[in-house]
């Protein structure tokens, strides 16, 4: 049964409330004498604002998706709380599951059956992040007693502690930009304050790409704390948003040049992060096609939608085994396009076709980075999808002016480069595959953020990096 926010017992609600007290307590205590007395009003207020905003876009979603699980975040706490009620009838399938994702016996294996973001066919060996998901918030049901308020807070929390990592990541690298330019940055990510704010992956995506910009930024002035700030980040990365992993490679490869070839310049170091990455993705695809045996697939590809039952993928039954990435991209398209057609999606849009060779993904290309970055066809939409329109082009021309700023300057600031690095390969990878405005938008709010929020900074600020190393954030 789908979760109503009116159902909640007066005891879940004052739950809720006494995490909210407790919060204010801490951080009024932590925060003395670190930062003036307005912004800590501010980011006291921040919190149960994400509560609100996550109140009403979850009740909203509920209303719409009625028919079936109520959303997202609705079918994440009504299969978490079906794996929770588990822990009641058979202890040893619930910490089996949650431990391994495997069922003990077989009532564990007929609730999983039951659960329908359980299982997902179409991950091509990744990590199942739907699954993790589950996992996690029936672990926070158990803790909590089988409170929906904590868990709401838990997760605004999380996102609440990356919006603070941000802010402090801006007052070192640009000491001289306003308390404003951080607030004028998150008025124009709309998009971040709404995912973020609700149970699912986005609040602990935009706590990852935090850590992940700290991470870097304490590399290049030699803390090796950035060693597990960048461990950290990977791990989360890549158990709940594996693209935002693959697309960090390159500026990983800038970070290294620049901290282990200093003859090399800042410019030239962004060049090979972009080409070497592409060629060492060449030669994998040369070796796949040289020493993969080849699978006649025309029998499956003459079939309507390729062989789906329940709106999962046999894609993996006629992909080449190994490495084949042309194979694996074609496929995972397939099963998007497909998706979005299952669920009606209302901003879903025509792509170039991948069709498996190297001359199709390069003449989709152009397509593909204008629908990543820019997004297209938003005002022929519906006029309630505008605001995600002007917020994408408000970043496009953010990461215009970052690009502009980083070739003029002479001496271009290594956390900007490495940004640009990232935030390009995402807006190049979800233009390619995703077939849905609306969800490129989503995945794209945990980049946006720091997009605009250097922007303004560098519009504002002067000078951008500060020379110290930080040794605490505040």
């Amino acid at each position: 049964m789908i979760v109503h926010l009116s159902d909640l017992s007066w005891l879940d609600s004052c739950k809720g409330l006494t995490a909210l007290f407790l919060f204010w307590m801490v951080w009024w205590k932590w925060s003395e004498r670190k930062i003036i007395w307005f912004e800590r009003w501010v980011w006291a207020i921040l919190l149960p604002l994400q509560l609100t905003v996550g109140g009403f876009v979850y009740h909203y979603q509920v209303q719409k998706y009625s028919n079936s699980e109520g959303g997202d975040a609705s079918a994440l706490l009504l299969n978490a709380s079906k794996l929770h009620e588990l822990s009641k009838s058979s202890p040893e399938d619930y910490w089996s599951l949650i431990v391994n994702g495997k069922p003990y016996s077989q009532l564990g294996e007929t609730t999983t059956i039951g659960m329908k973001i359980w299982s997902k066919t179409n991950h091509y060996g990744f990590p199942n992040e739907k699954q993790l998901m589950v996992r996690l918030t029936s672990c926070l049901l158990w803790l909590s007693g089988k409170s929906y308020t904590l868990v709401f807070f838990t997760y605004a929390f999380i996102a609440w502690m990356g919006l603070y990592l941000l802010s402090s990541l801006l007052r070192h690298t640009m000491p001289r930009a306003s308390f404003l330019v951080f607030w004028l940055a998150l008025l124009a990510s709309p998009s971040v304050l709404v995912w973020t704010s609700l149970p699912s992956k986005e609040g602990l995506l935009l706590l990852s790409t935090a850590i992940f910009l700290w991470g870097i930024y304490l590399l290049q002035h030699n803390n090796w704390m950035a060693i597990l700030y960048l461990f950290v980040a990977i791990i989360l990365m890549f158990e709940f948003r594996v693209f935002l992993f693959l697309c960090a490679i390159p500026a990983f490869f800038f970070t290294l040049f620049t901290r282990f070839f200093s003859r090399l310049s800042a410019k030239t170091s962004f060049v090979l992060s972009l080409v070497l990455p592409i060629v060492l993705i060449c030669l994998l695809q040369i070796w796949a096609w040289q020493y993969q045996p080849s699978v006649i697939r025309s029998d499956f590809e003459s079939q309507e939608a390729y062989e789906r039952e329940n709106g999962q993928s046999y894609a993996r039954q006629v992909q080449q085994p190994g490495v084949n990435i042309l194979e694996k991209l074609k496929f995972k398209r397939l099963d998007l396009e497909v998706e979005a057609k299952q669920k009606h999606a209302a901003t879903q849009i025509d792509l170039p076709k991948i069709d498996g060779s190297v001359y199709g993904l390069i003449q989709g290309m152009p397509v593909f980075i204008w629908n990543g970055v820019v997004g297209t066809n938003w005002f022929k939409l519906n006029y309630r999808y505008w605001i995600w329109g002007f917020e994408r082009g408000l970043f496009a021309l953010a990461l215009l002016f970052l690009c502009f700023r980083f070739i003029n300057s002479e001496q271009p600031e290594p956390i900007l480069a490495t940004l640009l690095l990232w935030a390009i390969c995402i807006g190049c990878f979800l233009g390619m595959l995703m077939p849905v405005l609306g969800n490129i938008s989503r995945y794209y709010a945990v980049v946006h953020l720091p997009v605009i929020l250097f922007y303004l900074g560098s519009r504002y600020s002067g000078k951008a990096v500060e020379k110290r190393c930080p040794t605490s954030f505040h």
